[in-house]
């Protein structure tokens, strides 16, 4: 685990220093382990995608610092535009996600309008079949049903829309 870090224009690299080992005695076969020793040898590791490695070697780290540092300014440069790329992503994402909440709203709002289309056709249906039922047996009504029963056809029509005196629109009862 990295738990060093470098700070380059506020980006957060991870880097480790660690001694190089050597194997002193190889494994043999699987249940062998192979001893490992010291070499006296130092290694600067970037933990990046595509981290690198840098070895003592011919040169010393302390000598290869300025290679070190430009390295590190290189990632840290990659980093600021992938964040800057994602956020741009984000964005747009955000947009179309927008976009998609829009569409979805405008396909319900008109769902809801086709749907109220056949609500309002069987009402009226309902309130021609009274006013039929009206026609045929109102002879046989007296006046107060016969009104009654009109004022009904009346109320259902969402043509007429007559408010009743006791239940209001039609609209606040269903």
């Amino acid at each position: 685990n990295f738990t060093t870090k470098v700070v380059i224009q506020d980006i957060d690299l991870d880097i480790a220093l660690r001694e190089v080992y050597k194997v002193l005695k190889p494994a043999v076969d699987w249940r062998d382990q192979r001893k490992m020793g010291p070499t006296g040898k130092l290694c600067l590791k970037l933990d990046e995608i595509g981290g690198r490695e840098w070895y003592d070697g011919a040169k010393p780290l302390e000598n290869q610092i300025f290679h070190i540092l430009a390295t590190l300014e290189i990632y840290a440069e990659y980093e600021i535009e992938r964040n800057k790329r994602w956020a741009e992503e984000k964005r747009l994402e955000e947009i179309e996600k927008a976009k998609r909440k829009e569409r979805q709203r405008i396909m319900d709002e008109e769902q809801a309008r086709f749907k109220d289309i056949f609500t309002r056709i069987d009402r009226w249906k309902k309130s021609q079949m009274i006013r039929e039922f009206l026609s045929i047996a109102g002879n046989t009504l007296n006046k107060e049903d016969y009104d009654w029963i009109s004022k009904k056809a009346d109320w259902m029509d969402p043509l007429v829309e007559r408010e009743d005196e006791i239940l209001g629109k039609y609209a606040d009862v269903t």
